[in-house]
């Protein structure tokens, strides 16, 4: 089966969840192509089979301005290519000109530009849907923000529709009204796993407490740093550790507040340092609001690491009771969950052992067997009836 996949998630992700899942899927289709040509994602750049088709940013810089070097080169490229859009629209016309071929059995965008609709001329659609945060939290996002009434756009017109947990789909069929009969519920996986060389360097030393990727409002940041903030004062071989984007200054001056600058720490890893970062670490706190599966759930399980997490959203879908938990907004509770593993070293390898039992429940390969299986639902439905049945829906 011929699978086509655009441009979306690889230009707005250097690196993340959802392109994470995409690659997967990349990798283990056989027919899969992927209409792209700039990108510095980090996952599907390291694809072999598309090592040699896309270009990345930083290529697409040298030879601006015919290849020379001055300085004030990196804001005349920035400001050129915000004026004109050439990265975006090369990309874009990638895609496009791919739909027009046709030369595709099925086709599965990487977020929720319904741009494609006028192109898939009676070619099925997949839509992966990955949460419901900006519907179920719209306070979070500014009122200009297109990602709900796009998604909703394309849900009412997709073929099939993928949720990554049942509290996804539970909430697609709530908020949209979409049947339910029309979604498929497939987890995530994780290959990040780790065997702890304790002679090697160390991403970071002493204990810490982990806490990975980006600090958006429903990610409930600052609750934890509060949270822990007693223990780290109490414990002053104890640190955070976290990483995603650099902490911008209104955190840093909230870290300075709290009085445990000294404590907390961010860093820029690859994934082998990720790995490590797990491995090493105390524990790994996830205090999210709402996820609609939580990857980082299945690394953490992957590299042994002990896992804290909020009663919220899919949580306890994903990890079961490999994992301790409280509730979203109790300090205490997480303080208490996080104590009990800093004193109590076999709770710690009983949760490490239940962990590591439980991430072998998900992997990338039994994502790419339900997708192909929902992708041949969309296919059978039939080409002849589908733009009436779009045409109904929208």
């Amino acid at each position: 089966m011929k699978v086509l996949f655009d441009h979306q998630a690889f230009q707005m992700q250097h690196v993340g969840g959802v392109s994470r899942y995409f690659t997967a899927l990349l990798e283990g289709i056989p027919g899969a192509s992927l209409s792209l040509k700039y990108t510095d994602n980090i996952h599907v750049r390291a694809l072999e089979r598309f090592k040699v088709t896309l270009e990345s940013r930083d290529a697409e810089f040298a030879g601006f301005a015919f290849g020379l070097r001055f300085r004030g080169k990196r804001r005349l490229y920035r400001n050129w290519n915000r004026l004109w859009g050439r990265i975006a629209d090369a990309n874009l016309d990638a895609s496009i000109k791919a739909l027009k071929s046709g030369d595709f059995d099925v086709f599965h965008p990487t977020y929720y530009d319904p741009y494609f609709l006028p192109y898939l001329g009676g070619k099925p659609f997949v839509l992966t849907i990955h949460d419901m945060i900006h519907e179920i939290f719209p306070e979070f996002f500014s009122l200009s923000e297109p990602t709900s009434r796009n998604k909703r756009i394309l849900a009412e017109r997709a073929d099939r529709i993928i949720a990554v947990s049942e509290r996804t789909k539970q909430d697609i069929v709530e908020v949209f009204g979409i049947p339910d009969s029309r979604i498929d519920v497939i987890y995530h996986g994780s290959d990040l796993k780790t065997t702890l060389d304790r002679l090697a360097p160390r991403v970071v030393e002493g204990r810490y407490i982990l806490y990975t990727g980006t600090r958006t409002a429903y990610k409930n940041f600052h609750f934890m740093v509060a949270a822990l903030a007693p223990l780290l004062r109490e414990h002053q071989d104890l640190s955070l550790v976290c990483t995603g984007p650099a902490f911008s200054g209104e955190e840093v001056a909230y870290i300075k507040e709290l009085g445990i600058l000294q404590a907390v720490k961010h860093r820029f890893v690859r994934d082998s340092e990720l790995a490590d970062l797990y491995g090493n670490a105390a524990c790994f706190v996830f205090p999210s609001y709402y996820e609609g599966f939580g990857i980082p759930i299945l690394e953490a399980f992957g590299c042994g690491c002990p896992v804290v997490l909020s009663d919220a959203s899919c949580f306890r879908e994903v990890a079961g009771d490999a994992a301790l938990y409280f509730a979203p907004k109790s300090g205490e509770g997480l303080r208490r969950s996080v104590r009990s593993l800093l004193d109590d070293a076999k709770l710690a390898a009983d949760m490490v052992g239940k962990g590591s039992e439980r991430g072998l429940e998900f992997s990338w390969s039994s994502t790419v067997e339900g997708t192909m299986r929902v992708y041949a639902k969309a296919v059978g439905d039939g080409a002849g009836s589908r733009t009436g049945d779009r045409a109904a829906r929208a």
